[in-house]
């Protein structure tokens, strides 16, 4: 009865470019899974595309480490402005990491 539970095993030229197919695919998401932090989406956001999976404390007031600097930037998500932040070591842009943290937060709610 095992017998009829086991997958039947290709043999030859079409056994040989289904186990290159997979190996091809398995491959190609590899490298797509290497990507860099910033597009992981390992945070849930709205539309801030976070290039860090640590959630920065404090939301719209989030303060940054010392040698970490605040960066911020805002977009939309439907009517509703979205706050984004990271923690940088860059001094002027947000685009440069590496990143200690990111957050987003609502900025209708901030004050």
């Amino acid at each position: 009865m095992n017998e009829l539970l086991e997958r039947p095993r290709r043999r030859g030229v079409l056994g040989i470019l289904a186990t290159g197919g997979i190996g091809l695919i398995g491959g190609l998401a590899s490298m797509v899974a290497t990507a860099d932090p910033a597009e992981a989406f390992c945070q849930p956001e709205a539309c801030c595309n976070l290039a860090s999976c640590r959630t920065c404390a404090g939301s719209c007031h989030f303060t940054c480490p010392s040698g970490w600097h605040r960066q911020q930037w805002f977009c939309l998500a439907g009517t509703r402005i979205i706050g984004c932040g990271e923690c940088t070591r860059s001094t002027t842009t947000c685009e440069s990491g590496p990143w200690y943290c990111s957050v987003m937060w609502d900025d209708g709610v901030c004050g």
